[in-house]
């Protein structure tokens, strides 16, 4: 399908395929707990023309809806198996962006959502009462992103084989690898060597990544202590350039979500 068209069936606030689609008074379709949840949060104000919507004067976009229910019966072979691979109640990855993860490994795998920062804490602690000895684990971030409010954030994060704890270490996995992702495309990023340490554990931090090729710090939320040593120990072979802006537009930077996914094998 056209990528035009395709994103004419996603809400352009969730980036998401609707599923309850509706027409405010602005003249633009949203899914409807999205509109409504962003009225309330936005003193009435459209996020798109700015004008004032009626949350009363909602009406079904019953065209879209049609169109949206063709474009799920024609994929849902690919759609299906990607939603049946993650569970739990994760808002970070669309369905598109699902797939594009499962991409990135050779076996089938499934994601069980274990922890969610802005549900659960940001908190260090609770980083680790929720991760630790949990398996191996998939950890995507979300930074803030303060230059473009309407812009999703880009996201990042890692896998790895090795269960988090609070005991100070450094670990080699050679099966671990960092990733960068957004709507169309996932970049895969591998360890520099085997003997390179892929992941450190502090139990004053969040997941670290690498000798700090992501560094999460405690309550990164609040605390702008968050950075990027990218490329150290694992390697970029794109020479893209950005180097420590690789995951985000300065070395460092606040979190606004993060969740670990328990991946079964």
């Amino acid at each position: 399908m056209d990528s035009f068209i395709l994103s004419t069936l996603k809400c352009p606030i969730t980036l998401e395929l609707f599923v309850d689609p509706v027409v405010a008074n602005d003249g633009h379709t949203y899914e409807r707990s999205a509109i409504i949840k962003w009225v309330k949060n936005h003193s009435r104000t459209s996020p798109i023309t700015r004008q004032t919507i009626n949350i009363d004067q909602l009406k079904p976009n019953r065209v879209v809806k049609q169109l949206v229910d063709q474009y799920r019966t024609i994929s849902t072979p690919q759609i299906g198996k990607a939603l049946i691979l993650f569970s739990g109640n994760g808002t970070l990855l669309n369905t598109e962006q699902q797939i594009l993860i499962k991409r990135l490994f050779q076996n089938e795998k499934k994601f069980l959502l274990i922890y969610k920062a802005t549900v659960n804490g940001f908190d260090s602690d609770d980083f680790h009462r929720y991760c630790d000895n949990r398996g191996v684990t998939l950890t995507l971030i979300q930074i803030h992103n303060r230059l473009h409010i309407k812009k999703r954030a880009s996201i990042f994060g890692g896998y790895t084989t090795i269960p988090w704890s609070s005991q100070s270490g450094f670990y080699r996995d050679p099966q671990a690898f960092l990733f960068l992702l957004n709507q169309e495309r996932i970049t895969r990023f591998n360890l520099r060597s085997q003997d390179e340490t892929a992941v450190s554990h502090y139990a004053s931090a969040g997941p670290v990544f690498g000798l700090d090729d992501i560094y999460i710090c405690d309550r990164p939320n609040e605390n702008n202590f968050s950075y990027s040593k990218f490329p150290h120990s694992y390697e970029d072979l794109n020479k893209n350039g950005k180097g420590q802006k690789t995951f985000s537009k300065s070395k460092y930077f606040l979190v606004d979500e993060i969740e670990v996914y328990m991946v079964n094998m």
